[in-house]
């Protein structure tokens, strides 16, 4: 579904990816970690063209996402959940997910309003629709975040660290939602340090190193890997 084809990318002299390889199968939840400026979140604002590249290609359902002239078409189709939720805060809850299916989908008012309302309670916030983000707490912001991506119907779902703006115990909220997300079958990259939930969740790890992908492997063979190490094979990667 995802395929990275030697991906360079450069931030001015900074080189923050290096020949980055690697295939997301569908359907498959790949989780990426590492130290804080490895190139996580930049690999996967690629699949997007959130970010462009200096080399290289990315491909999603074998389209090169760089030869996609319709950015908007092709960003309808991935779904993306930020840190920062990103929900417009002069809407309520159920207004934030129809928007897209009104103005990208086209859809008729009363048929948008029946998807993001049956979507909503998907993720448990069926008393939440009439809210604005303001009246929300983090955790349900996030979820109404989801909700809006996936009201979409990507063929892909993108998470950028989706819980490190949130209070602990919000948390698990929102990864209950990704696993629920999983379970349906959806194809998945999320950039995550919440370890236990990448060993519930996902099918792959990959381990970015400056910029390198250093460990793509399946996630029973990395917690052994770094099992079998005195200092965990995450601390000697990075």
């Amino acid at each position: 579904m995802i395929r990275f084809e030697a991906v360079d990318k450069y931030f001015g002299d900074r080189h923050i990816l290096k020949s980055v390889d690697g295939t997301v199968r569908k359907g498959e939840v790949v989780v990426l970690c590492g130290p804080s400026g490895s190139g996580k979140s930049t690999l996967i604002r690629t699949v997007n063209r959130l970010e462009g590249i200096d080399a290289g290609k990315v491909f999603v359902d074998e389209k090169d996402v760089g030869s996609v002239r319709d950015i908007n078409a092709l960003r309808s189709g991935i779904g993306f959940v930020f840190q920062s939720f990103g929900l417009f805060p002069h809407m309520t809850a159920l207004e934030n997910v129809m928007v897209g299916l009104r103005l990208v989908r086209r859809m008729p008012p009363a048929e948008a309003r029946e998807v993001a309302s049956a979507q909503l309670k998907a993720l448990g916030l069926a008393d939440k629709m009439a809210l604005m983000p303001a009246a929300l707490s983090g955790g349900q912001q996030q979820r109404v975040a989801i909700a809006r991506a996936v009201s979409m119907r990507p063929a892909v779902m993108l998470f950028d660290e989706p819980t490190s703006a949130l209070d602990p115990e919000m948390v698990n909220e929102v990864l209950n939602a990704i696993e629920q997300l999983a379970d349906q079958g959806m194809t998945i990259m999320c950039v995550t340090h919440e370890m236990g939930f990448a060993r519930r969740v996902a099918d792959r790890i990959w381990y970015l190193r400056a910029g390198e992908l250093v460990h793509d492997v399946d996630t029973e063979s990395f917690f052994a890997m770094q099992a079998e190490s005195t200092s965990g094979v995450i601390q000697q990667s990075a």
